[in-house]
């Protein structure tokens, strides 16, 4: 069959940017690891474009991988990264 999927404008992408902004208290001094694929709505809006927009850190990583998440979670490698997990 043919493909499915959801056309986002840029306005939806905004809205749901400075929603979380909001919401999450998201400043410049947060950080986050990004281990999510980009095809998906939350490794694109929650974990990626929110903190660029608000000037935090986003840390890169290729693919997941446990051992390597789990050291940068426990080390001091990424300045200001809460260790916190956020389940929504």
């Amino acid at each position: 069959g043919r493909p499915k999927g959801v056309v986002l404008s840029h306005g939806n992408l905004s809205s749901m940017v400075s929603g979380m902004i909001k919401n999450w208290e998201w400043t410049s001094r947060d950080a986050i690891l990004h281990v999510l694929p980009l095809h998906h709505l939350h490794g694109i809006v929650n974990v990626l474009l929110t903190p660029l927009t608000c000037g935090a850190t986003c840390v890169m990583e290729p693919k997941f991988d446990a051992r390597r998440v789990w050291h940068l979670l426990t080390s001091p490698i990424i300045p200001h990264l809460d260790r916190s997990i956020n389940v929504s």
